[in-house]
């Protein structure tokens, strides 16, 4: 029982510590994206056509 609940609370841990770290990329990759997008697609276009 004892073995469960610190498995528990060691999994909730590393859970939070990573979950804000995903948002963080997340909020980055839709920032660049939003705020980039003309530079982003000419860039690509440009090697295609």
């Amino acid at each position: 029982m004892a073995l469960l609940r610190a498995i528990e609370d060691a999994t909730r841990g590393v859970g939070a510590i990573a979950f804000p770290r995903q948002t963080f990329f997340l909020k980055k990759i839709i920032v660049l994206e939003c705020f980039a997008p003309e530079s982003y697609e000419t860039h690509h276009t440009s090697h295609t056509s």
